[in-house]
């Protein structure tokens, strides 16, 4: 994933650059690829966490994501909230870190207001 800060926990789910689901057991040491049942080392993922595709729609990535967005904002109370927008009516989500509280339109998903939070991150 590109985006600056982005580190790889375990518990998150993913893809690698041919497809192939990924969970990830020890960081980027190991993961495990469910749909061959086989733990690989994955040497290059430690070095390059951008050939692994995250799995937003996984709720242990997603977690993942906030606790990186905690870290890197210094808010350990951070969230992410949602409603809907007064502009479309359409359900939203703000990021709620610190003193850098989103205005405007707010997000799609709940991941995508996520990772704007950890690249504006200080």
């Amino acid at each position: 994933m590109a985006c600056e800060g982005w580190l790889l926990a375990s518990g998150m789910e993913g893809y690698d650059e041919c497809g192939a689901r990924l969970v990830c057991v020890d960081g980027a040491e190991r993961v495990f690829a469910p749909d061959v049942w086989a733990y690989e080392p994955l040497p290059a993922l430690k070095d390059n966490v951008r050939g692994f595709w995250p799995d937003f729609r996984d709720a242990c990535t997603r977690g993942g994501l906030l606790e990186l967005v905690r870290e890197a904002t210094g808010d350990a109370h951070g969230f992410v909230r949602s409603g809907i927008s007064a502009r479309d009516g359409r359900p939203r989500w703000w990021p709620m870190f610190g003193t850098r509280v989103a205005q405007g339109d707010g997000y799609a998903t709940e991941a995508e207001a996520l990772v704007a939070a950890l690249e504006g991150a200080p």
